[in-house]
């Protein structure tokens, strides 16, 4: 329910010129924050701008492998 307005907040965040979105914090979730994901990654592509998306936890991971784009979001997690 809360997906569109979170889309807008971080479509304002990089039009604002934010590059680097942390995700460490995100804890409930379901498939709409991987849109909401593929959205800024589309948007920053069309303008030629890259963004980081740090911090995934591994469930978030988990859900972006299962849908097939964890390859487009997120850089490969660091050996531990």
């Amino acid at each position: 329910d809360v997906a569109p307005a979170v889309l807008e907040q971080c479509t304002q965040a990089f039009t604002d010129g934010t590059r680097s979105f942390d995700l460490a914090a995100c804890r409930d979730f379901d498939s709409s924050l991987i849109g909401i994901l593929l959205e800024l990654l589309r948007q920053s592509t069309a303008l030629g701008q890259a963004i980081e998306l740090t911090g995934p936890p591994p469930n978030l991971r988990k859900l972006a492998e299962l849908y097939g784009v964890q390859s487009l979001l997120f850089k490969p997690p660091e050996p531990t």
